[in-house]
């Protein structure tokens, strides 16, 4: 990773919000699409677990992950038991209304969520991290 944010191909506006905090705090992030990271890594293919896109914060060793609107909450563990495997800081970025059912989820996983709203005028707003 090059130290810069990296747009992908058609980058949601809560990965790219996300990627704007962490360059705001005066971390080097890169914005990806979650089959770009993982793509082919140790043989497993962790592309159809219901992640979209990430903000990869290597020298923090830090990712959030943007949820897509389907997702494999089973796989989504596995993914994430990989991701901390190799030492990684894992935030989920989930809507609001699905905070609890990713809480539900990923009961025991060693990652964090948090929630994202629209603001009535479209501004994304985010809650504090939370233990899954």
């Amino acid at each position: 990773m090059n130290g810069t944010a990296t747009l992908a191909v058609s980058v949601g506006p809560v990965a790219s919000e996300a990627c704007s905090r962490w360059t705001l705090s005066g971390e080097a992030a890169e914005l990806l699409r979650w089959d770009q990271f993982v793509g082919g890594q140790d043989g497993d293919d962790w592309t159809g677990c219901g992640i979209s896109e990430v903000v990869v914060v290597s020298d923090a060793r830090a990712i959030d992950c943007v949820l897509e609107p389907e997702r494999d909450w089973e796989q989504l563990n596995r993914a994430f038991e990989h991701l901390d495997e190799r030492g990684w800081q894992i935030t989920l970025l989930v809507p609001l209304i699905e905070l609890g059912a990713a809480h539900e989820a990923l009961r025991g996983a060693n990652a964090r969520i948090q929630g994202w709203w629209r603001r009535n005028r479209g501004a994304l707003s985010f809650t504090s991290h939370e233990l899954a």
